[in-house]
This record gives structure tokens, sequence and C-alpha cells, in this order.
């Protein structure tokens, strides 16, 4: 059984028509089995099952807008035949978009507490995997070669805080990734 959108017949009615779509997209969203992890309420949930709360220290904010995590998953080349280093990826809103583009995606997180929220948000895509780790003390190219073996391309994907984005992109060009 599909879900059908009848947003046209209903707004003639005198329905509101953004609210209309917003509570299709929800409905559709839940039919195919995914968390809506750009509404916010859907997010203090996660975190709160898992106890979780943002680190100063880690420089944690976390990407949720609807809009940019598909763009940034398809600017990054994310596709069939193409696996994705992700570094980062906090509560898997980026993960997602790339695991529904590419072959393989592979997630070093550094908090151990954002594991069991991952574990969460991960669960219906058997292509991403995490990886608990500092990218920065992690050999990057043996992981690569292990987790990307047979695929065509490999890519980095990252939305980072401001003091780790120059280290890392460095880490990346001296080790010629």
């Amino acid at each position: 059984a599909g879900i059908r959108c009848f947003c046209r017949y209903y707004t003639k009615f005198g329905g509101d028509m953004q609210a209309v779509r917003r509570d299709c997209a929800k409905k559709l969203e839940e039919h195919n089995g995914m968390m809506r992890l750009s509404d916010i309420g859907t997010i203090r949930a996660l975190l709160a099952r898992h106890g979780f709360h943002f680190s100063k220290a880690l420089g944690q904010n976390f990407l949720v807008n609807p809009t940019v995590c598909p763009r940034m998953a398809e600017a990054s080349g994310a596709a069939d035949g193409v696996g994705v280093l992700e570094i980062g990826p906090g509560i898997g809103v980026l993960t997602v978009e790339l695991a529904q583009r590419a072959s393989k995606v592979v997630a070093v997180e550094l908090d151990s507490r954002l594991l069991p929220v991952l574990a969460e948000t991960l669960a219906d895509f058997p292509n991403a995997s995490v990886i608990h780790g500092d990218v920065m003390q992690l050999d990057l190219r043996q992981i690569i070669e292990t987790e990307f073996a047979g695929l065509r391309e490999v890519v980095v994907c990252a939305n980072l805080p401001y003091y780790i984005t120059s280290p890392v992109i460095m880490k990346l060009l001296e080790e010629r990734l």
C-alpha cells in the first residue's frame, strides 16, 4: 500500500496548502521508515533518548537544515560505485543523505556518546558504518584500502568545527588521499 497525496484536492476546500504539504512529507517519510532528522522535535527526542548533551570543547553544532545536507551530498560526488569517508557525522543527517547516494559510507566520529545515536539514525542503511576515533590519529589510507576495496572512487565529505578544519585538510593533503 502506497501513500497518496491529496494536496490539490484538499486546498480546493479551504485547506492550508503549506500545512498539507508538510503533513504529506511527514507521512511519506514515516511510510518510508525514515527518521525526520531535520525536525527539531525529532532531534530533541533522539538526543534525550540517548542522554546526549552538546560539548562546547568539541565545538559541536550539528547541521540539520533540510536543504543543505542533500545539496552537500550531491556536490560531494556520492554515487553508485563511489565510497564516501565522512569526518564528523554528528547525529547522521549528512550521513543519511550520503548513504542514499553512495555505494558505501564510512563515518569517523570522535565523540563516543554519539555512537548509539548514529546506530539508531543509520539503522536502515546497511551501506553505512561508523568508526570511533580521532581522524587526526587514524590511518586513513588503511581505512580507505580496507573499507572501500573494489569501488571506483572514494571522496571525503565533512562538516567540521572551524578549529579542526585546517588540520584535517592538511592531513588529507600531506597523506595524498
